[in-house]
Order: C-alpha cells, then structure tokens, then sequence
C-alpha cells in the first residue's frame, strides 16, 4: 500500500518532470526562432529585439528571474550568444540596422574616459561599439555575492553620482538610420 507521504512524493516527481519537459519545449521553440532569423541575416538589433529585448521572447517565456537565470545556463542560450555576437561583428553591421537609436550622456572620470579610448583603439574598433559590447557583457553576467542584478539610485539630475559610479542620463535625441531621414546618416561609430 502507497502511503501518502510515498503519493506526495511521486506527485512532485511527476510534476517536475513535466515542467523540465515544458522548460526544453520552451529552450527548442526560442532557439527555432533565434536561428530562422540568424538564417535570414537578421541585422543585429532586430535580432537583440525579437530573441533578447525587454519584449522580446526569451523575456515572455522566462519572465522571473530565476527562469531566466536558469535558461541562460542552457546550450540553446549558448548559441544564441553566439549567433548575436556572429551579427555584431559582421562587416558592415552597423550600416544594416534599419531601428532608429537613441543617444546617452555617461559622465565618468577622465581616466576611464582615457582607459576606453585606448581600448578602443587596441581592438580596432569605436568607443560606441566597444561600450555596447560592455554593456550586453556585464548586463547578461549573472548577479553574484548577493547582488540583485540591479543598478544603485541614480543621482539626482545635476548631482554627482556615487563614488566609484559612473552617471547615464537619457536624451530624447532619435537619430534615424534611415537614409531618406536627414541626408544620409554616419553609422561608423557603432
């Protein structure tokens, strides 16, 4: 005779099982996604938009942050790195990316100013492309040593930030990449 404490237990067997299966069902239907738009040479930030964005469907299918901590552990995720990072470092990638941008201030200390000039100019690259780079890389690292993933309270606007911290303040600036916008538009520090 099964004793409840036996029932419970295959219960909560069963019940994980199906939600490890729903978790892979979920891993394949994104990677399917993130490679047909990889196969059609999706320009990058549509790529970003439609896989990795806030609306994006790896934010719908994994809307905790554990899920997504937990998917971003995974082979599938793995690859879509790996095909987003393909899409960056294409020639020409900037030039392809039909979305409008968007413009931000960052105040920071004059020596890291200096420090990521001089990193730019090592990997042969602009300062844009190499903060964007750094960016996607530390916004993806997992939160560690008690961290919450989230950034401190910004100063108030025209207060100095934190010490140690560096100030992003948001412009309403839009710079279309379109060519039929403003003449035609340099995308080369991208």
């Amino acid at each position: 005779m099964t004793t409840t404490h036996e029932a419970h237990q295959s219960h909560a067997h069963h019940a994980d099982s199906h939600s490890h299966g729903q978790a892979a069902q979920g891993h394949n239907r994104i990677a399917t996604i993130a490679n047909g738009l990889f196969n059609q040479n999706a320009d990058w930030a549509t790529f970003f938009r439609e896989i990795l964005g806030k609306d994006g469907i790896v934010a719908k299918s994994y809307p905790t942050p554990e899920s997504l901590e937990a998917f971003k552990v995974t082979d599938e995720y793995a690859e879509i790195e790996r095909q987003f990072n393909a899409l960056r470092s294409k020639k020409g990638a900037a030039a392809a990316v039909t979305e409008p941008t968007k413009v931000i201030t960052v105040r920071m200390p004059k020596c890291m100013h200096e420090y990521l000039i001089d990193e730019a100019e090592k990997h042969n690259t602009s300062m844009n492309s190499l903060c964007i780079s750094r960016l996607l890389k530390v916004l993806d690292q997992p939160a560690t040593d008690g961290q919450t993933g989230q950034s401190a309270k910004p100063a108030a606007h025209g207060q100095p930030a934190a010490h140690g911290q560096a100030e992003a303040s948001s412009h309403s600036h839009s710079h279309s990449s379109s060519p039929s916008s403003h003449g035609t538009t340099d995308k080369s520090n991208w």
